[in-house]
Protein backbone atom coordinates (compact mmCIF):
# COMPACT_ATOMS: atom_id res chain seq x y z
CA UNK A 1 0.00 0.00 0.00
CA UNK A 2 1.14 3.25 -0.85
CA UNK A 3 0.39 7.01 0.94
CA UNK A 4 0.79 10.11 -0.14
CA UNK A 5 0.52 13.50 1.94
CA UNK A 6 -1.03 16.78 -0.26
CA UNK A 7 -1.53 19.95 0.16
CA UNK A 8 -5.45 20.82 0.27
CA UNK A 9 -6.08 24.34 1.26
CA UNK A 10 -4.61 25.24 4.59
CA UNK A 11 -4.79 21.52 5.50
CA UNK A 12 -2.22 18.38 4.51
CA UNK A 13 -4.75 15.70 3.47
CA UNK A 14 -2.90 11.63 3.89
CA UNK A 15 -4.42 9.68 0.61
CA UNK A 16 -4.34 6.06 0.87
CA UNK A 17 -4.11 3.96 -2.39
CA UNK A 18 -4.04 0.01 -2.50
CA UNK A 19 -6.90 -2.14 -2.63
CA UNK A 20 -10.14 -0.56 -2.11
CA UNK A 21 -11.75 -1.98 1.57
CA UNK A 22 -14.11 -5.00 1.43
CA UNK A 23 -17.71 -4.43 1.48
CA UNK A 24 -19.42 -6.37 4.67
CA UNK A 25 -22.58 -8.05 4.95
CA UNK A 26 -23.95 -6.03 8.08
CA UNK A 27 -26.96 -8.62 9.94
CA UNK A 28 -29.40 -5.62 9.21
CA UNK A 29 -30.24 -3.09 6.84
CA UNK A 30 -31.20 0.69 7.28
CA UNK A 31 -34.97 -0.04 6.33
CA UNK A 32 -34.64 -2.58 8.79
CA UNK A 33 -33.58 -0.35 11.77
CA UNK A 34 -35.81 2.36 10.33
CA UNK A 35 -39.16 0.59 10.44
CA UNK A 36 -42.00 1.19 12.63
CA UNK A 37 -40.12 4.63 13.95
CA UNK A 38 -41.75 7.48 14.62
CA UNK A 39 -40.91 10.79 16.15
CA UNK A 40 -42.53 9.34 19.50
CA UNK A 41 -40.29 6.62 19.07
CA UNK A 42 -37.14 7.98 18.50
CA UNK A 43 -38.01 10.90 21.25
CA UNK A 44 -37.72 14.00 19.02
CA UNK A 45 -39.86 15.77 20.93
CA UNK A 46 -38.06 16.10 24.06
CA UNK A 47 -34.63 18.50 24.46
CA UNK A 48 -32.48 17.27 27.37
CA UNK A 49 -31.84 20.59 29.42
CA UNK A 50 -28.00 21.05 30.54
CA UNK A 51 -26.65 21.24 34.00
CA UNK A 52 -25.90 24.23 35.64
CA UNK A 53 -22.11 23.13 35.26
CA UNK A 54 -22.33 22.57 32.30
CA UNK A 55 -23.56 26.56 31.54
CA UNK A 56 -21.36 27.73 33.73
CA UNK A 57 -24.26 28.89 36.18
Amino acid sequence: MKSEVKRRGNLAAGQLSGKTPRKVKLPYSEAGLLAGLDAHGAQADEIAQPFASETGG
